[in-house]
């Protein structure tokens, strides 16, 4: 986990997911021991909010449309323990936000064969 992950989330753990959506179900409630948290950053003007949260099963669903430079942290509590944090951004800010969330990113492609450590390529021997 980066320095920015955690400050932004207050979480401990050690793994986070990054994922790119347009839209997700903010809905907010105790379920089983569970119940997530959401806030939003938008990475263009700096505003931190939290989307509004319905009751859905027992209400309409609450879908929250992410627009250009917003970021959806998901945090919360996943059967009574914290929950790993999740961060969701639209699919054209990836790398903008990989890059505000201190993520490397390496570039280049590995094809079959070019690591001398493992021999994956079964026509050599």
């Amino acid at each position: 986990m980066t320095t920015k992950v955690r400050e932004l989330t207050g979480s401990r753990k050690r793994q986070f997911s990054l994922g790119t959506c347009t839209e997700h179900c903010t809905d907010s409630y105790w379920s089983g021991g569970s119940k997530s948290e959401y806030v939003v950053i938008n990475l263009d003007t700096g505003r931190r909010f939290v989307p509004p949260s319905g009751s859905y099963p027992w209400n309409v669903k609450n879908d929250y449309c992410l627009m250009a430079g917003d970021v959806l942290v998901e945090t919360g509590m996943f059967c009574g323990k914290p929950a790993s944090p999740h961060i969701r951004c639209l699919p054209q800010d990836e790398e903008r936000v990989k890059n505000w969330l201190g993520i490397v990113t390496l570039t280049g492609a590995m094809v079959p064969g070019d690591n001398p450590m493992v021999n994956d390529n079964p026509l050599v021997g």
